[in-house]
């Protein structure tokens, strides 16, 4: 993780394996949900969307479990129950579209990246 920082969150791809990865790095350690290979083709538009649900108290630092599912084109491709949901209140990087590795961002998505957004309530799969 990036130094001064507790944790950092980020969501890129794999071009080799054509798959999305959303990561929640806490203290040096990762926690991921990744999409099966080839879930996506090149030169395509694809709409990704993470959601997150806590469901656990969070512990003195702050940290709790959470259940994650990836959705491509509104469809479910990868679920977790063991994913640890973001920080509340505390410092954190986030890389969007690129790998995090030594302080800085690595693996970018060659393409382009439109209309992100974070919400603070779980959006439905039809939303």
């Amino acid at each position: 993780n990036a130094s001064g920082y507790d944790d950092c969150v980020l969501l890129h791809s794999t071009i080799v394996y054509k798959k999305f990865i959303f990561y929640v790095f806490y203290g040096g350690t990762a926690y991921n949900i990744e999409t099966a290979n080839n879930v996506y083709t090149t030169n395509t538009w694809f709409h990704v969307g993470c959601t997150i649900k806590q469901t656990s108290a969070r512990d003195a630092n702050g940290r709790s479990t959470a259940t994650a599912i990836v959705y491509v084109n509104g469809v479910n491709k990868a679920n977790s129950t063991t994913f640890k949901y973001p920080l509340a209140g505390k410092r954190a990087l986030y890389f969007i579209g690129a790998s995090a590795a030594n302080n800085s961002p690595q693996d970018q998505v060659n393409g382009y990246i439109d209309d992100f957004r974070i919400y603070d309530v779980e959006l439905t799969q039809a939303q």
